[in-house]
């Protein structure tokens, strides 16, 4: 068993160093969880092939330890270590959303699919030895690059670029890009509303507040922008200041907030 384990342990530190480690695949969810059934179904046969080739001697293997978990797991999913050299969190690429997590619960559920077996004290064995290896890595903070719903849109060249690995966020909007998209004509009971016209009457026609209006939105709604700025609208109640705060600060308005990097006041 010790012997097997050490085997085992020398191909995991290999596999780190000469960065032989396959390129996490973008399977998720119902494809993920099969693929890695089968393959815990292929090691099974492998592993009882050995024991029967060496006499049916010991413990017949009937389960992967953690840390074949480990170094099978990190032949489908991409895993990064975030935080400090004092403190890190382990965080898990989900290929369906463009983005990490380090919720050790949807971690959990992954590491189940390969090996059901495992108890808690085991799947935290599996997180120690996934983490073993792995240097310490920053988010993207790049603010050229805001994480939508169906991408990662580049400020710079206003395409929108496909989710990778090799972009680490940990949330996007719940807006989809549309390159198509118009400025939308909205029948309201008092007419027809037009966010452009009603921008540009709440700035007074003025052309720089209606341009930074126009900033404040866009801020708002890309999580890798931190001005480090606070907004004050001053008005009556009721008055337009006081519509824009809310329809920034809305779960289900037009925009969509990603941050908190500018905040918000009424007056």
């Amino acid at each position: 068993m010790m012997q097997n384990l050490k085997v085992l342990d020398q191909q995991f530190n290999s596999k780190v160093k000469q960065k032989e480690v396959t390129q996490p695949s973008m399977l998720y969810g119902k494809k993920l969880k099969a693929a890695l059934i089968e393959k815990r179904q292929l090691l099974l046969v492998e592993a009882e092939e050995k024991y029967i080739f060496n006499g049916s001697k010991g413990t017949k293997p009937t389960k992967l330890h953690p840390l074949q978990v480990a170094i099978e797991l990190k032949e489908f999913v991409a895993f990064k270590k975030l935080g400090t050299a004092n403190y890190s969190n382990l965080a898990m690429y989900q290929a369906q959303k463009g983005t990490y997590t380090i919720n050790e619960d949807d971690i959990y559920m992954v590491m189940s699919w390969l090996e059901p077996t495992l108890n808690e004290r085991l799947s935290r064995d599996v997180l120690f030895h996934l983490k073993k290896g792995l240097e310490l890595t920053e988010q993207t903070n790049d603010e050229n690059l805001a994480p939508v719903k169906n991408g990662i849109y580049n400020r710079k060249t206003k395409k929108l670029m496909p989710f990778s690995e090799d972009f680490v966020f940990l949330s996007t909007t719940d807006t989809k890009y549309n390159e198509k998209a118009n400025n939308p004509k909205i029948k309201t009971n008092y007419g027809i509303f037009d966010i452009e016209e009603w921008l540009y009457d709440l700035s007074d026609h003025d052309e720089e507040v209606y341009t930074l209006l126009w900033q404040v939105i866009s801020d708002v709604v890309n999580p890798n922008i931190s001005r480090r700025k606070s907004i004050w609208l001053y008005g009556e109640r009721g008055n337009n200041g006081n519509i824009f705060h809310s329809l920034m600060m809305a779960n289900d308005g037009i925009f969509k907030i990603a941050n908190d990097s500018i905040i918000l006041f009424k007056l």
